[in-house]
C-alpha cells in the first residue's frame, strides 16, 4: 500500500522504525553489552522507549504533522 494513493481519501499511513531500544533484556545484559550494541548503531546510542512514544504521539496528534503521509 503506497501512502500517497490514499492521501486524497484522508487516510494517512505512517510507521516508526526506531533503532535498538534500551530494554529490560539489555539492562540485565550489563553496561558492557549495552555499550557494545550502541557502538553498532548509527547514532551510537540506544534509544529510549519514551522517545519512540513521543515520536508516535507527535506524528498522530500535532497539527503540523497532518501533511505527513509516509514514505516508500
Amino acid at each position: 500500500m503506497w501512502p500517497p494513493n490514499h492521501a486524497a481519501d484522508g487516510i494517512r499511513i505512517n510507521a516508526v522504525f526506531p533503532e535498538t531500544l534500551h530494554t529490560d533484556g539489555l539492562e540485565r545484559a550489563g553496561a558492557q553489552a549495552r555499550a557494545d550494541v550502541a557502538r553498532t548503531l548509527p547514532l551510537r546510542r540506544l534509544g529510549q522507549p519514551a522517545e519512540v512514544a513521543r515520536a508516535i504521539l507527535w506524528s498522530h496528534w500535532q497539527p503540523v504533522a497532518r501533511p505527513l503521509i509516509g514514505h516508500r
